[in-house]
């Protein structure tokens, strides 16, 4: 039987890409010729996905972005999802949508968020903290078809209050926690973000042994994209949202300089699939 995580790793592997789309919008930072506003908006995220289809294995919806805007951002969740399932069915092939939602509640409440995420919205994923134990993430995880993915060591400048809290520190013992997790479904994933020291990164890999990351920090917050890849490799789902969404704040230029980018990008990491050839 083919697991979540299996799934996902063969993607990475077959495909020799690992790209995240962070779909983050702001109206504030929207390229030129855009309406600022929701209609505009939709459209920004439309051209977004067809600038970086071809590219990207994921997209991650932060729902804070939407939320914002209320039953309007709600409802334009729904319109991103649609139209990104819509073009898997045109081009037969499968884009993993994350909601980037960081749940996590009491059992019964976490089964009514697990519902309207993975039921009604129909992520492929969602992020959840782990703060309140595994009663919390449970009902995520009985998705057995569906990824759970831990808040473990973040990208944050403060995770320093409570992460690295205890000897050993408090994100190892979230780590150890998330294969225990794992060990009955095969889709429990940890966030790892790249912006932390690389002997932190390292231990993870060690403690996570082949369970796939999902990694944020890379690009506007310039986390380390080739120590990253040194210690994850085929399992990294990378995040980058900003830097492709505002590489250009002209709409003409935009396509370009997203191409730019995701060329840089993948000529940067290529040589990491190559050797596991």
């Amino acid at each position: 039987m083919s697991t979540y995580n299996r799934i996902l790793k063969k993607i990475i592997f077959k495909s020799k890409k690992n790209l995240c789309i962070g779909l983050d919008p702001d109206k504030n930072l929207i390229p030129s010729g855009y309406k600022k506003n929701i209609e505009g908006i939709y459209n920004f995220l439309i051209d977004i996905i067809n600038y970086t289809y071809d590219n990207a294995i994921a997209y991650k919806i932060n729902l804070a972005f939407y939320e914002c805007y209320g039953k309007e951002g709600w409802e334009l969740i729904e319109k991103i999802i649609k139209y990104i399932k819509i073009k898997d069915k045109e081009i037969n092939t499968k884009k993993i949508l994350i909601a980037d939602a960081k749940r996590g509640d009491i059992g019964n409440t976490s089964k009514k968020y697990a519902k309207a995420f993975f039921d009604f919205f129909d992520f492929d994923a969602i992020t959840l903290h782990p703060y309140m134990g595994i009663d919390s993430i449970l009902p995520f995880i009985e998705y057995q078809n569906k990824g759970s993915i831990i808040l473990c060591l973040t990208s944050n400048p403060s995770n320093i209050d409570f992460e690295f809290y205890g000897d050993p520190p408090l994100y190892e013992i979230v780590a150890k926690k998330i294969v225990e997790w794992n060990r009955k479904y095969d889709n429990v994933m940890a966030v790892i973000g790249a912006t932390n020291q690389e002997e932190h990164l390292e231990q993870l890999s060690k403690i996570l042994i082949d369970i796939p990351v999902l990694v944020p920090g890379i690009g506007a917050q310039g986390g380390n994209l080739d120590i990253v890849m040194k210690y994850f490799k085929d399992r990294a789902l990378i995040n980058i949202g900003r830097s492709i969404l505002y590489a250009s704040n002209n709409i003409d230029e935009l396509p370009l300089k997203i191409n730019e980018y995701l060329n840089n990008y993948y000529n940067k990491i290529y040589k990491y699939f190559n050797n596991n050839e």
